[in-house]
Formats: C-alpha cells, sequence, structure tokens
C-alpha cells in the first residue's frame, strides 16, 4: 500500500467539506465533546488529515486550549510540576481502526510537530495509550504529571521541548 498523503490546514483554509469530513471523523468517540464542536474545529490552530487509498484514514489539530480548561489541568495535576501552560494543544488524534500500525498516528505528529516549529505546546493522553506515548516520546515531547479530572478517566500530561 502506498503511503498516506498528509495534508495540514488552518481551518480557514479547509472547504466545508474538509471541516465537516473533520467533525464526523471525532463523532461518536467516547473522549471528545460534541458540544460546540464546529466552533473548536474553526477555532483549531491547525488541521492534519491524512488520507490512504483515497479515504480518511486519520486527524489531528493542533487546538487552541481555552484558558479554563488549561487552568482545570493545571488544578488536575498529580503532582504540580507545571505553573502555566501553553494555548496550543496537540490532540484529536485518532486513526481509523483498519489503518493502524502503518504509521498514519505518527505521521500526523510529526508533521504538525514540523509545521509549527518553536511553537509551545502540551498534548494529553491515557494511561493505556502506549502507542500515544511513544509517538509523543518520539517528537521530544517529555512526560510531565499525572492529570485526574473529576468524572473523566486518568490522563497523562506531556509538554513539548519549550516547556520542560
Amino acid at each position: 500500500m502506498a503511503d498516506p498523503v498528509l495534508v495540514i490546514k488552518s481551518p480557514s483554509l479547509c472547504s466545508v467539506e474538509e471541516l465537516e469530513l473533520f467533525r464526523t471523523f471525532l463523532s461518536g468517540r467516547p473522549d471528545v465533546r460534541m458540544e460546540n464542536l464546529n466552533e473548536r474545529i474553526a477555532k483549531a490552530g491547525k488541521l492534519a488529515f491524512a488520507f490512504s487509498g483515497g479515504e480518511l484514514a486519520g486527524i489531528a489539530a493542533l487546538k487552541r486550549a481555552r484558558k479554563g480548561f488549561r487552568r482545570r489541568i493545571l488544578e488536575s495535576q498529580t503532582t504540580p510540576v507545571l505553573l502555566e501552560l501553553p494555548k496550543a494543544e496537540l490532540g484529536w488524534l485518532y486513526v481509523d481502526p483498519a489503518s493502524r500500525g502503518m504509521g498514519i498516528g505518527a505521521g500526523l505528529v510529526s508533521s504538525l510537530c514540523r509545521d509549527s516549529s518553536g511553537v509551545p505546546m502540551f498534548a494529553l493522553t491515557t494511561e493505556d495509550n502506549e502507542t500515544m506515548r511513544k509517538i509523543l516520546l518520539s517528537n521530544s515531547f517529555s512526560f510531565s504529571t499525572g492529570i485526574v479530572m473529576p468524572g473523566r478517566v486518568p490522563y497523562l500530561l506531556y509538554s513539548s521541548p519549550a516547556l520542560s
């Protein structure tokens, strides 16, 4: 199979169809709040798409994390190590189950990091997501601390080199 085609765009440069494709790919994910999702997608810094065989195989984004969300993360550190978080959050990384194991997730994250070189960012992942932890570490993120927020599964907080 051919290498996936990776496309990174500002949401303002995406077509209506691309934005809908991104939103649809996020729909139904248990950890994605659907409230105001179209608005949050539109306000993201960058959207990344991976196409394999002409079909969408994965997505990721450099999101603009809201001040209240960043504050809740900082207040939920199991071991307080960070005093502030940047506005940029690497997230919404999802790869279609049929396309996993092909390096699509790693390619999306690496491309977003390269495209956003020098932008301080953070990422959250669940404790059991070993693949995401490896992808973050291979892109020079470092583990910062655990995050436990009421009503949510425990997360691990990773930060880009600019924050470490």
